[in-house]
């Protein structure tokens, strides 16, 4: 891919003045990609712009990495977010729980359907161990990861505060106290480290089976202290 990218950049633009190119998920090249890639990064043909997109950079070459301007991206404040998603042709009769639940990702809450996804986390976690591995790849594993870090942080809050305005799952306030009911604040937090540690170590293609295996045997033990 990266082969046939420097190609493409290789040609005069047929009519704008500005080639473009957007490399989504940059962290994922190999070393063969990365290196293959470099003289064109250091001098990129005249009237181009070479994009790199990445949610975890420092997985990129630091050869990589001195080759570019890094720009950080900040999700949107909740006013910003709630006002992109009022302005689509996408309309939720709850803007706020949207707002919440992509934590600031308008893109992320016009382009999924959060709500059905969180319900499906939330059965396959009250059902484990057992069940179904649900992932076809590993974007699925991530959306199901992040989902669940949300519950097990509500489930958290929850069991300090003792009250449901902080949650980002504020509509489901009773399901997440029920979730957790007896489960000692420690046990929570040692799940959340866990589920953690696994979403962060996505990047090194995880066994799906081993995987959901794993996490189950980490809600047992959360279940086990209800």
């Amino acid at each position: 891919a990266i082969r046939k990218l420097e190609e493409v950049l290789s040609l005069k633009a047929y009519e704008a003045g500005t080639k473009v190119v957007i490399v989504d998920d940059a962290e994922r090249m190999n070393i063969h990609a990365a290196n293959a890639f470099l003289k064109t990064l250091e001098e990129p043909p005249s009237g181009s712009l070479i994009i790199l997109v990445s949610s975890s950079p420092d997985r990129l070459p630091e050869t990589i990495r001195s080759r570019c301007l890094r720009i950080n991206f900040t999700p949107l404040s909740p006013e910003a977010c709630a006002t992109v998603i009022e302005k689509s042709s996408r309309k939720h009769k709850d803007i706020q729980l949207l707002v919440r639940l992509s934590m600031g990702r308008a893109g992320l809450a016009l382009k999924e359907d959060l709500i059905k996804e969180r319900d499906s986390v939330i059965e396959a976690l009250s059902s484990m161990p057992g069940g179904k591995q649900p992932w076809g790849d590993r974007k699925d594993m991530e959306k199901w990861f992040d989902t669940a870090l949300l519950l097990l942080r509500d489930m958290a809050v929850l069991k300090i505060t003792g009250s449901a305005d902080e949650l980002i799952n504020k509509d489901i306030a009773e399901k997440i106290k029920d979730m957790s009911s007896n489960a000692a604040l420690k046990v929570i937090i040692n799940c959340y480290e866990k589920f953690l540690y696994l979403r962060n170590s996505l990047g090194f293609n995880l066994n799906k089976a081993i995987t959901w295996n794993y996490t189950g045997s980490i809600m047992e033990e959360l279940k086990s202290h209800a």
